[in-house]
């Protein structure tokens, strides 16, 4: 299926042929964590046509696997040397899980990111919603109901240090200078992704409950094709996460 020519455990380049890969992937009930790191050290187009239909699958049967070895190398043979980087494993791990739901598996993917202490720690909370969202929009909302019910007393000052931090102001700063710069985020949002402002708006509604505190439920299954395609353009940016996530801590901040 491949040929890998390395030096001392070192990746130096490689073929694969992705028919073959294709079909050793959909002949498998599930991938272990060593085949998804093998894949990725392989540098196999996982993204190709060809390939992303069944790789895909094999991220939903076990999403938690896939994390493990495509953000830290887990699984690899111990005579293989991680890559030191790969430009754009993030952008893949986003691909498979930005949209989709984690279901029973998102405790799990939660853990391998690395748990919040939920001690309300303003600092760790913040970075541990940062780790979140870069992984699955879906993944971060489940942290804000998380830090909500684990820390109910401060949830609402432990929004708004996120919230603040994403627009680069202190926690302490105004209204009005947190709409300033929201506003000028999401022109940049605008200009990045190509979507117009009644798209962004749309999306967030649709993705957010519209009551939360009596549910407290996940947000909504993104699955028309082409709300999935614009969400997956906002993941793919840096801007679009940030002002993804603000308007997500806006609409639980509203309400408690």
């Amino acid at each position: 299926m491949a040929l890998v020519l390395t030096w001392k455990g070192v990746w130096r380049g490689g073929w694969c042929n992705l028919e073959r890969i294709r079909d050793y992937v959909s002949s498998q009930r599930d991938l272990s964590q060593h085949e998804f790191a093998v894949l990725k050290w392989l540098r196999v187009p996982v993204l190709h046509p060809i390939l992303e239909t069944m790789f895909g699958q094999a991220v939903a049967n076990d999403p938690i696997q896939f994390v493990q070895s495509w953000r830290s190398d887990d699984g690899l043979p111990t005579d293989i040397r991680p890559h030191d980087n790969i430009i754009g494993c993030d952008s893949v791990i986003r691909h498979f899980l930005w949209t989709r739901n984690l279901g029973v598996y998102w405790s799990g993917v939660a853990s391998v990111v690395g748990r919040c202490n939920y001690l309300c720690d303003k600092d760790r909370c913040c970075q541990h919603l940062e780790k979140l969202l870069d992984v699955c929009s879906r993944l971060f909302w489940r942290g804000i109901v998380e830090c909500y019910l684990r820390c109910p007393k401060d949830c609402r000052s432990l929004y708004k240090a996120f919230l603040n931090s994403r627009v680069g102001l202190a926690e302490n700063a105004r209204g009005s200078a947190v709409a300033y710069r929201l506003q000028n985020l999401r022109r940049r949002v605008v200009q990045a992704t190509g979507l117009p402002d009644e798209r962004l708006d749309a999306l967030v509604s649709k993705i957010c409950p519209s009551k939360v505190l009596r549910s407290k439920e996940d947000a909504a299954i993104i699955s028309k094709d082409e709300d999935v395609a614009d969400l997956l353009a906002l993941g793919g940016t840096y801007n679009g996460r940030e002002y993804l996530a603000v308007r997500m801590i806006q609409h639980w901040k509203d309400q408690i």
